[in-house]
């Protein structure tokens, strides 16, 4: 009897090159993760100096409150941004130190995503009673 030969183990440049097709994907998602913060940092500095200007242009109406609010949800939307990128930077770690490894371990995203998509959530729950309430 022939018994069919049991495949091949994969080549060590094949597997250098899927390292490296994962690597370039882990920088790509970080850049996109950086780009997202940048862009929340720069929506809460806008609402901050929106507010303020329409505060200094109007000085006789009570636009007070609505700048304090203004520039309390500016300043969440910064550190928002903060907390994304350093949880962004922890996972492009954790992600490289895994390819660097020989024997390759994949580690599950699922609670980043959890957390990611919470927080969104949170935020979109928070700026609808805010718009439902006109606080």
């Amino acid at each position: 009897m022939n018994f069919p030969e049991p495949p091949k183990k994969p080549s060590q440049t094949i597997t250098e090159l899927a390292k490296q097709r994962n690597c370039q994907a882990a920088q790509r998602t970080l850049t996109a993760w950086i780009q997202n913060s940048i862009k929340l940092m720069g929506l809460g500095i806008a609402l901050d100096r929106i507010s303020l200007n329409l505060l200094k242009a109007f000085p006789k109406t009570s636009l007070e409150e609505s700048h304090k609010f203004a520039h309390i949800f500016g300043l969440s939307l910064i550190a928002f941004a903060i907390v994304i990128l350093i949880i962004a930077l922890w996972q492009y770690r954790l992600e490289i130190q895994a390819l660097e490894r020989n024997d390759y371990l994949f580690l599950s995203e699922r609670p980043l995503i959890i957390v990611t998509t919470l927080a969104v959530v949170f935020f979109g729950f928070i700026t609808a009673l805010i718009i439902i309430f006109k606080i």
